[in-house]
C-alpha cells in the first residue's frame, strides 16, 4: 500500500467512527493493527509512528484511547515530506535538470517522492541517474551499458567525487527492484530512509553535471 492510499485509509477508519459505549470495535482495532504496520515498515525513519503501538488485543480497547491511537497515526501520516525530500523537490540542480531530456521524468519523480510514492521513487531514481549519464556517455546503441557498467565506468575515470559514487552504487540495488522477486532476494523494502538515501544520490549526481562538464571518455 503506498503512502497515500494508508492516508485514506486511516482517515475513512477514523471517518467510521470508533464504536460504542466504553470500547472500541474489534474490526476497526484490527484494521488499525494492520494499518500501523504498514506504516511502520514504510516510514522506518519517523520516530513519531516508530513510537506507537498496535493494540494486543481487539476486544477489550478503550474507545477513547483507541480514537487518539488513530488520530495520532493520521496526523503523522499528513506530516509533510522530510528535510531530505523537500530540499530535493525545491533544489535549483533538480530544476535545471529539466532542460535534460529526463525533465518529464523529473517532475513524475517529485510528484512521486511528495506523495510518498517509495518504490516508484526509488525506481525513477535509478532511471533518471542512468539516462542523464547515458547523456554524456559515447554509447549509441538503444539500451546503452546500463546504470551498473556506467558507474563502474565512471569510478575507473574518476568522473565524480566518491562519496557520489557510493551512492550511485545504492541505486543499482534499487533498480534491481523492478524485478518481482528483487525486493524479496535483496532485503530491500522500499520506505522513507532509501528514498531520501535514494533523492540524495541524485542530488549529488545533478550538483556535479550542473557545475561542470562531464563526459565518459570512450572506452578502448
Amino acid at each position: 500500500m503506498d503512502r497515500l492510499l494508508l492516508l485514506d485509509a486511516v482517515r475513512n477508519l477514523e471517518a467510521m467512527g470508533t464504536g460504542q459505549g466504553a470500547f472500541a470495535w474489534q474490526h476497526g482495532v484490527a484494521q488499525f493493527n494492520a494499518l500501523l504496520a504498514d506504516a511502520k515498515l514504510q516510514l522506518a525513519g519517523r520516530h513519531d509512528i516508530q513510537a506507537l503501538r498496535p493494540f494486543e488485543t481487539v476486544n477489550i480497547v478503550s474507545r477513547d484511547v483507541f480514537r487518539d491511537a488513530v488520530k495520532r497515526l493520521r496526523t503523522a501520516l499528513e506530516l509533510r515530506p522530510p528535510q531530505a525530500i523537500a530540499e530535493f523537490l525545491n533544489d535549483t540542480a533538480v530544476v535545471n535538470a529539466k532542460a535534460s531530456s529526463v525533465g518529464r521524468d523529473i517532475s513524475e519523480l517529485r510528484e512521486a517522492a511528495n506523495l510518498g510514492l517509495a518504490k516508484t521513487t526509488l525506481l525513477l531514481c535509478g532511471m533518471i541517474a542512468e539516462a542523464l549519464l547515458i547523456e554524456r556517455h559515447p554509447d549509441q546503441t538503444d539500451r546503452g551499458p546500463g546504470l551498473a557498467k556506467l558507474v563502474v565506468q565512471a569510478r575507473a575515470q574518476k568522473l565524480f567525487g566518491s562519496d557520489t559514487l557510493s551512492h550511485l552504487d545504492t541505486l543499482i540495488q534499487y533498480r534491481d527492484l523492478i524485478h518481482p522477486r528483487a525486493q524479496i532476494r535483496n532485503r530491500i523494502e522500499p520506505n522513507e530512509s532509501r528514498v531520501e538515501s535514494a533523492l540524495t544520490a541524485l542530488r549529488l549526481l545533478l550538483g556535479e553535471l550542473n557545475a561542470r562538464d562531464v563526459r565518459f571518455k570512450p572506452v578502448k
